[in-house]
């Protein structure tokens, strides 16, 4: 996209951030540089309209300038270790599905679950938000991490969300055998730090996915509890 859609996206969000400083944040180094197709014209991705709404939510809600140049550029070292393990570059990594899952997870962990986003959504509304297709929510379904009903809580559409860039990472870098197996003992959790320790050793680079998906699982049962709780007289 170009700067004038990627501000435009970015203002439909709620979030006014000026070309200057999309530019700056690229100087800086927390945002990817984009790809230019002549001197003068950029081509920006979703990963830059992610990062930018991270930063303008991060600043809404009361961090400062420094906090998040200095969270963000610790980001990017990890993110480095991850590149050089895999032997491809980080700016080849920036690019990558696994890089804009992740920064998809740290943006709606926290975004999706202020005020102004539903709390329950269809089935339909639930495939639209999560950017799935039915082939994903069939897994989620046969696997048992989601169950087949009317509406559907904001914890389950991050556990949706989180399912489909496990299936998307893994098909990306050719590692999707066993991934069935995977989700389904997942679903099945009852100690998290004995299955969770296992999943860790065997696939380093893929623990944050694990971990966002145990913690909305644990968090969509504990809601799940807290509804079926008697109210108080």
């Amino acid at each position: 996209m170009k700067m004038k859609e990627l501000r435009d996206r970015l203002t439909q969000s709620g979030y006014d951030i000026s070309e200057r400083m999309i530019k700056y944040y690229i100087e800086l180094g927390i945002l990817p540089q984009p790809e230019y197709t002549f001197s003068n014209q950029a081509n920006y991705d979703r990963i830059h309209l992610l990062r930018l709404k991270r930063i303008g939510y991060m600043k809404q809600n009361g961090k400062s300038f420094p906090e998040i140049k200095r969270l963000l550029l610790n980001e990017q070292k990890d993110k480095k270790k991850i590149a050089e393990r895999k032997g491809i570059s980080f700016e080849e990594f920036s690019y990558s599905f696994m890089a804009y899952a992740m920064e998809e997870l740290d943006y709606l962990t926290t975004e999706l679950k202020i005020q102004h986003h539903p709390s329950q959504y269809t089935k339909d509304e639930l495939l639209e938000e999560s950017e799935c297709n039915k082939l994903v929510f069939e897994l989620a379904l046969d696997t048992g991490v989601l169950k087949d009903k009317e509406y559907y809580n904001t914890n389950e559409l991050l556990i949706l969300i989180c399912v489909r860039n496990l299936i998307e990472c893994k098909i990306g870098t050719n590692e999707s055998g066993g991934l069935v197996e995977k989700i389904s003992d997942i679903s099945k959790i009852n100690s998290i730090s004995s299955q969770f320790a296992s999943f860790f050793a065997r696939d380093k680079d893929m623990r944050w996915i694990y971990s966002q998906l145990s913690n909305w699982l644990i968090e969509d049962k504990l809601q799940k509890m807290d509804e079926s709780l008697p109210g108080e007289i």
